[in-house]
């Protein structure tokens, strides 16, 4: 995907659960890269550090699980997953300091020996299990980066969905239109799930 970002921005208001999915594929998001993990997580996404130590059980950097959030810095680029509890003895030792790390073979990813710059970069976030569950409403409310075509395929099974572009509400179908025709243009897209009551609140489920 390209990394410029079209002017357009939308913002997806919705009673449909469906746009969580986003997350589980994979979505962009620019932040300031340099920092360790746990501080892109709570300083950066928000998530609340005792949420993190007590249910984020994996993550991993480019494919390698993680035990020290800490001391790994998030690399402009990075692709970062986190999950709650995986099944299995694999789903075990893939969590963070697991007592059968052993298990991984030489997959772990190392810690950083020098403290990089921090800078604005790009990373590609992918959240799986409870978590995704937990946490889907604050990240998609704070925005995500992801292919047009994509966003047109959710829009597209989300019949109740509303659409804003800038603030100013605009035909479904029109932008489902022009979505399709930006193809793999890189769209900063904000997505409001409505709550059980009908309420549109972009607080956790």
């Amino acid at each position: 995907m390209n990394r410029t970002i079209n002017d357009q921005e939308l913002l997806i208001m919705t009673p449909s659960t469906l746009w969580r999915l986003l997350l589980q594929e994979g979505v962009f998001l620019d932040v300031t890269t340099g920092t360790s993990l746990r501080s892109l997580l709570t300083g950066q996404l928000g998530l609340a550090p005792d949420y993190v130590e007590r249910h984020v059980d994996a993550v991993f950097l480019d494919g390698h699980p993680i035990d020290d959030i800490d001391r790994t810095s998030v690399p402009d680029g990075g692709r970062i997953a986190i999950a709650g509890a995986l099944p299995g003895a694999a789903g075990i030792a893939m969590r963070r300091n697991s007592p059968v790390a052993a298990l991984r073979g030489g997959i772990t990813g190392t810690n950083d020996t020098d403290k990089p710059t921090e800078e604005r970069g790009r990373i590609q976030m992918r959240i799986f299990g409870l978590v995704l569950h937990t946490v889907a409403h604050k990240l998609l409310q704070r925005g995500v980066i992801v292919e047009a075509a994509r966003i047109a395929s959710f829009l597209r099974e989300d019949e109740k969905a509303t659409v804003l572009s800038h603030g100013h509400p605009e035909d479904r179908d029109a932008v489902l239109t022009r979505l399709v025709t930006q193809g793999t243009e890189a769209i900063e897209c904000r997505v409001m799930i409505a709550e059980g009551n009908g309420t549109l609140n972009p607080a956790d489920s």
